[in-house]
């Protein structure tokens, strides 16, 4: 149990760490308010500790698990939505696994007509009109005499972007929107807050919180693909959510209510990770773009 908690402690670290060193506002952010450095470092000291004490007291921990597919956080969503109270928080690139996840709960929640519930959503996605490495388009560059080369650069693709940001970001908020219109209709005592921020994080991990009891932790892969706009095909690199990453392993699950401490401290890692991101979203925000920043 213990080497397999192990490597996801420094799993999360080093997705967050590596975001923060990319995403230099974010960063320099994180940095100055001490959460990057002090709170990573004594939380990989409290896994160091942890693997080195007595084996006699290590405890098999059942609120810790890994999923296979995105579509297995449907029960762990389920559970979140037995609350009388929802809170789902979630940071990621399109938010298109978010409507997967959450869409058969919100079905059921329009169905239950239950008095005084409300429902807290809270999403930030990346913002599709600034450039980015990831998506990308590949291309070849000439070898010296003009030749062909086998060397290949990468480089931002404005019309990847566009097609990203109308084709999936945009279906998934008309979806979602859908989707609440929907609940709200069928069960008006239904309180509903739903906020979607634009950040400045690209396709590295996504993370839920789920009623501030959950983390769910999965990081993007990225493959090699060809993309077809207007009859003309471009090689591009693309994210990769929905597909496991070797070892069948597509998130990893902490719990608030862990029986194992270190597993508790990733859980509230998690989740002030996104509080902090989400008050720097409501006093950062993006510049306008062609569709208005949407």
């Amino acid at each position: 149990m213990k080497p397999t908690i192990v490597k996801s402690v420094l799993g999360v670290a080093a997705a967050l760490g590596v975001a923060a060193e990319i995403f230099e506002p974010l960063g320099d952010f994180l940095e100055r308010s001490h959460f990057l450095g002090s709170s990573l470092l004594a939380l990989v000291a409290l896994v160091i500790f942890d693997a080195i004490s007595d084996p006699s007291e290590a405890t098999e921990d059942s609120e810790t698990c890994v999923l296979a597919e995105v579509e297995e956080m449907r029960e762990h969503v389920a559970n979140a939505f037995k609350a009388r109270d929802v809170h789902i928080d979630f940071s990621g690139f399109t938010m298109e696994s978010l409507v997967v996840a959450i869409r058969p709960a919100l079905r059921r929640m329009g169905n239950t007509r239950a008095k005084n519930r409300t429902l807290r959503i809270r999403v930030a996605i990346a913002h599709m009109d600034s450039p980015m490495n990831l998506p990308s388009s590949i291309v070849s560059i000439n070898a010296p005499g003009g030749r062909i080369g086998g060397i290949r650069h990468f480089e931002d693709s404005p019309i990847l972007r566009e097609k990203i940001r109308n084709e999936i970001t945009g279906r998934s908020r008309r979806r979602l929107q859908e989707l609440l219109n929907a609940a709200q209709e069928m069960n008006p005592n239904l309180q509903i807050d739903c906020e979607i921020r634009e950040s400045p994080l690209g396709p590295a991990f996504k993370l839920y919180v789920l009623n501030d009891e959950m983390a769910l932790l999965g990081l993007y892969g990225i493959k090699e693909t060809e993309l077809s706009h207007d009859g003309a095909h471009q090689k591009i690199l693309d994210s990769s959510s929905f597909r496991a990453a070797p070892g069948g392993v597509n998130m990893i699950a902490w719990s608030r209510r862990s029986s194992v401490e270190v597993n508790r401290k990733i859980f509230e890692h998690c989740a002030e990770w996104f509080d902090r991101l989400w008050d720097l979203l409501g006093r950062v925000s993006p510049p306008p773009g062609p569709q208005g920043g949407s």
